[in-house]
């Protein structure tokens, strides 16, 4: 007889249409980016694991890198997209338009804050609905604040781009450059690691580990600032309350101040000997470091693996680590990296390309570049 895991058994991410706000929730509670955000940020395997990710999609930088604006570089917007892939699995990229030769064109483009946005639902004829831009409050909703903001879905129609143009201008001038200025912009989503509406965050499938990962951690804090360890304490046998009182000053100036609290003191009335006068015991520390030992390389197992097989050598320093190894180990690792963001470097390389930027992504670990940072 085989057992197997029944539906409702396994962990699934709900996407809910709301109608009243006209998006999409993003998870049962509408904050999916953030605790996935928080996961990783909280766990230090899973954040290390995340900037190395991100590092290598954004590579060493493109060639020919320009700038879109005064100390603004598309290496930057670059920059800013690889973070959101290696965290949410996805990014949002905001474009202005321009006329350039009597055609509609990309004016500038920002890579929004990926926490607060929020996709509407598309028409009956396929066509994307409203983005929404909002921050999340518990008391009004999503899209309910007076800052909520929403934008067009991105199209390289022109007739699409006029008529968008159109539907936000207010009065009667017929110039289309005079109309722009009214022009709220299109949003460019782009899902990298595909999800029902949403895009998952690569470390989706490890989110408890990576809470594991932060609960071990917070443990080890609190065993080591609350619990038994290097703690003394000091008997006497039957003292004055005035000669108690000094043993106690005498105490804490022998430790210092600054670790009177790790000790306990007690006057016992009464009691037989003690050693004929004063006793001073060791209470054995609780904390146990090996405890979780298994534990942690498992955890450290699946989430390098679920940052596109992350080499743990060019994460971590020991055993055998970024510091340690050969260099032709580590020039053989980044290559090996390379080649597991390869793909996540094409998609930005596509999606800038439809925006009309042309950008080639330089590599790390291509032995025709000098590197630097890794």
């Amino acid at each position: 007889m085989s057992v197997r895991a029944k539906l409702i058994q396994l962990f699934s991410r709900k996407i809910k249409y709301n109608s009243n706000k006209d998006i999409w929730r993003n998870g049962g509670d509408n904050h999916y980016p953030e605790r996935v955000e928080l996961v990783i940020q909280n766990s230090p395997t899973a954040n290390r694991a995340r900037n190395l990710m991100s590092k290598f999609i954004s590579g060493a930088g493109v060639v020919n890198d320009f700038d879109l604006s005064e100390n603004r570089f598309i290496s930057d917007v670059i920059n800013d997209i690889a973070y959101d892939i290696s965290t949410q699995g996805g990014f949002y990229i905001h474009r202005t338009v321009k006329i350039e030769n009597g055609k509609l064109v990309t004016g500038d483009v920002t890579v929004m804050d990926y926490l607060k946005m929020r996709l509407g639902k598309t028409d009956d004829n396929g066509f994307g609905g409203k983005i929404w831009q909002d921050d999340y409050d518990e008391s009004t909703g999503f899209g309910n604040t007076k800052e909520a903001n929403w934008y067009y879905p991105f199209s390289n129609n022109q007739d699409v781009i006029s008529a968008q143009i159109a539907n936000d201008y207010i009065g009667n001038s017929e110039n289309l450059e005079e109309m722009l200025g009214a022009y709220r912009g299109q949003i460019m989503y782009v899902k990298a690691f595909r999800g029902k509406v949403y895009a998952l965050s690569p470390f989706d499938s490890v989110y408890d580990d990576c809470d594991t990962d932060y609960r071990i951690s917070l443990y080890s804090n609190k065993t080591i600032r609350s619990g038994f360890l290097g703690k003394k304490m000091f008997l006497t046998n039957g003292l004055s309350p005035e000669d108690e009182e000094r043993m106690e000053e005498n105490i804490a100036g022998w430790l210092g101040a600054e670790n009177s609290s790790n000790v306990y003191y007690a006057n016992l009335d009464n009691a037989e000997d003690i050693e004929k006068a004063i006793h001073v015991k060791n209470i054995d520390t609780d904390f146990n470091d090996d405890m979780f030992t298994n534990t942690q390389q498992r955890i450290k197992r699946n989430i390098l693996g679920a940052a596109n097989n992350a080499p743990e050598a060019l994460i971590f320093s020991n055993d055998g680590g970024l510091f340690s190894g050969s260099g032709e180990q580590l020039k053989q690792l980044k290559k090996f990296y390379s080649e597991q963001t390869a793909s996540e470097r094409a998609l930005i390389e596509r999606s800038l390309k439809m925006l009309g930027y042309e950008v080639e992504i330089k590599k790390l670990g291509d032995d025709r570049i000098d590197e630097t940072g890794l």
